[in-house]
């Protein structure tokens, strides 16, 4: 009796094994090598059950296939492979079923098509990282509550339909939306703020308020507050402990612009956040996590 069930169960593990769970697929996708200049931003392009990627970097698309996705090549976020990851870039045209989201196009299925036609193995490793720590200052929070009514909460998978001239634009509640001398936000949380500073600095910022609730957030960048301070420096060196890239890596001269821009940014965001909002940035350490890639090949192109 006990070789029957052990021999049933051998059975039922080699079917598994014969018969893996497929992932959520693209119908049809086109990869070819692209002549972008590397200088410039990727472009992204997406449709109810289609992308079009311009000039893609294939780090950039493991980060966001398998993490979370914000541009970033100072974070090391993606490492190892072969040298041509950091020469090639790519366009990619992807057809999937019309039902298909946009999240899952992004994740999963490029998930999917990224271990198919790259043949790519990664695995995951969590690490300390340097991060800035976003807290309430000594004078108390000058957070304004949200007024309503001003912004519609944003479906990545149903975006609204573009607007006439002269119309005032939508604004997405939580987005942070440039005035060209600072930022705007609406019905947004603290969680949102802290994501939208992520972008402009070289780490993640942790919310470390303890501040509940939605709010109206302007904030106005003054360049007179370059060099004031007002972010606390790690005691172990700069951002990752790392400068830019160096001068041979393809990205470098995003990097170096990118660099110079958060630069700045820390240097004037950290006296305006003090002094409109009430809240202090200061430097840390938190978790993280580097995406190791194992293995990559060259695709087929078609």
């Amino acid at each position: 009796m006990k070789f029957c069930i052990v021999a049933l169960l051998l059975c039922m593990a080699i079917g598994h094994a014969q018969s893996p769970v497929a992932g959520p697929k693209f119908e049809v996708a086109s990869i070819r090598l692209s002549d972008c200049d590397f200088s410039k931003f990727a472009g992204r392009g997406s449709s109810p059950g289609r992308i079009n990627l311009k000039c893609a970097h294939l780090r950039d698309l493991i980060q966001q296939a398998y993490g979370r996705f914000r541009f970033n090549p100072l974070r090391d976020q993606v490492t190892g492979g072969p040298g041509w990851l950091d020469s090639d870039f790519y366009d990619i045209v992807a057809k999937a079923d019309s039902e298909a989201s946009r999240t899952q196009m992004a994740g999963p299925m490029m998930q999917t098509l990224l271990e198919d036609r790259f043949r790519l193995k990664i695995h995951r490793e969590p690490k300390e990282v340097p991060v800035y720590e976003l807290t309430v200052g000594k004078g108390g929070s000058k957070l304004q509550p949200a007024r309503g009514g001003n912004c519609i909460v944003p479906d990545p998978d149903h975006p609204p339909a573009p607007q006439a001239p002269g119309y005032v634009p939508i604004r997405s509640c939580g987005g942070r939306y440039e005035t060209g001398h600072g930022f705007d936000m609406y019905d947004a949380t603290v969680a949102n703020l802290c994501e939208a500073l992520s972008f402009k600095m070289d780490r993640d910022v942790i919310d470390k308020t303890g501040i509940q609730g939605k709010f109206a957030i302007h904030v106005e960048i003054n360049p007179d507050n370059v060099g004031t301070g007002a972010v606390v420096p790690a005691a172990s060196g700069g951002s990752n402990d790392a400068g830019p890239p160096a001068a041979s890596d393809p990205r470098s001269m995003l990097a170096d612009l990118l660099h110079d821009i958060q630069k700045t940014n820390e240097g004037v965001l950290g006296p305006a956040l003090q002094q409109q909002l009430g809240l202090k940035i200061e430097s840390g350490k938190g978790p993280g996590e580097t995406i190791v890639i194992d293995h990559i090949e060259r695709p087929t192109q078609n």
